[in-house]
């Protein structure tokens, strides 16, 4: 069988979703000969593949997600190529595929958590494009021949809101990986960490609010946010600056995996404040590192962690977040949820993951 995979988002750049890809090329590397792949991919991306085999082809596909030339230039690219299957790793796709496909929806966020915070872009143009997202949406889930989530509360929310993923929709868990063996770091304050982007959703100024609240008990203690200088971080800084605490929230952009392990295994927590996930990676990768995580308590965050796996907390509640992190900070509380925490990884592997979307491929085919 011959498989396009859109890779367009590869790399650890993407966050979550380079990720996810760059286990999902790996591990499929390592599952044999069986098919050929297409790797649909930003000729920037390139470089930073692994060695690839034979069976695996790189094609140029310089089309930035949620564009026009997604939408014409990337669908003649698929005609041209002419795979049995196509995989869209996230719902940016064309609207009109020339194959079948599948496609994977890690969240649905857009649809609980529109707002105009979320964007540089004018009023209407940005409420054009979330009434385009739901077009898009509904046209891939009707067209594909399967649908896989990552969560199955992104499983349940997506069959109320569209009732033709019922009967092909698989929830297939992602992974976690031991990142490399980074070295805590040893000079450094206290600090609590937060990992990836710094969208209205993952309710970072909230969680800067409790932290300056526990720091009238812990003066030294920072927060640290590592992930891509944005827009929407200068927006935060600028908040952060106006508020007189930029200080002690340190802005690290991007980070390589050895220095986000050093920074895992350095920091007293991982913080997760967010309104809306679909799955919660960092989470896994902080408890991978052996630092607890103080979790928003929603729905697919309770799914993945289970009841053990963080110190979950009302993420709409300032005191009470701020109430979590001081009681985070207490070493015997820390060293009693690391110990119950610790089995959870044990339920979740990027090689279970490929198998089980190798297994979708095969069916959907």
């Amino acid at each position: 069988m011959k498989i396009a995979i859109d890779a367009r988002l590869y790399g650890l750049h993407h966050r979550g979703l380079g990720r996810y890809l760059i286990e999902l090329v790996k591990g499929l590397i390592a599952t044999g000969t069986k098919h050929q792949y297409f790797l649909l991919i930003d000729p920037k991306a390139q470089s930073s593949l692994p060695s690839l085999p034979k069976h695996f082809i790189t094609v140029a596909a310089p089309y930035r997600v949620y564009s026009l030339a997604e939408q014409t230039k990337l669908p003649r690219m698929i005609n041209r190529l002419q795979p049995d299957l196509v995989h869209f790793t996230h719902f940016s796709a064309p609207y009109f595929c020339p194959a079948p496909f599948v496609v994977t929806i890690h969240d649905l966020i857009l649809h609980h958590a529109p707002t105009e915070r979320a964007t540089h872009l004018p009023s209407a143009l940005y409420w054009s494009k979330i009434a385009a997202y739901h077009l898009l949406l509904k046209r891939l889930v009707k067209k594909a021949r399967h649908v896989i989530t990552v969560s199955q509360t992104v499983a349940t929310d997506l069959k109320k809101c569209y009732p033709q993923a019922v009967g092909k929709t698989s929830t297939i868990y992602q992974g976690v990986s031991p990142l490399p063996p980074g070295q805590a770091l040893v000079s450094s304050p206290p600090y609590l960490l937060a990992v990836g982007a710094t969208y209205p959703h993952k309710n970072i100024e909230r969680a800067v609010a409790a932290v300056a609240m526990v720091r009238q008990q812990y003066p030294k203690l920072e927060l640290w946010l590592a992930g891509r200088i944005d827009f929407f971080a200068d927006k935060l800084k600028s908040w952060l600056r106006q508020q007189g605490y930029l200080t002690w929230v340190k802005f690290l952009g991007e980070v390589s995996d050895a220095d986000l392990a050093a920074l895992y295994r350095g920091s007293q927590a991982y913080l997760l404040p967010s309104l809306e996930e679909g799955f919660g990676l960092g989470a896994l990768e902080a408890l991978a590192c052996g630092t607890v995580v103080a979790a928003a308590d929603i729905p697919a965050l309770r799914e993945v962690l289970g009841p053990e796996g963080a110190l979950f907390v009302e993420p709409t509640n300032t005191l009470a977040l701020a109430a979590a992190i001081s009681k985070i900070m207490d070493d015997d509380f820390r060293s009693d949820l690391k110990r119950a925490a610790q089995p959870i990884l044990a339920r979740y592997s990027w090689s279970d993951t490929v198998q089980q979307t190798l297994s979708v491929y095969e069916q959907a085919y």
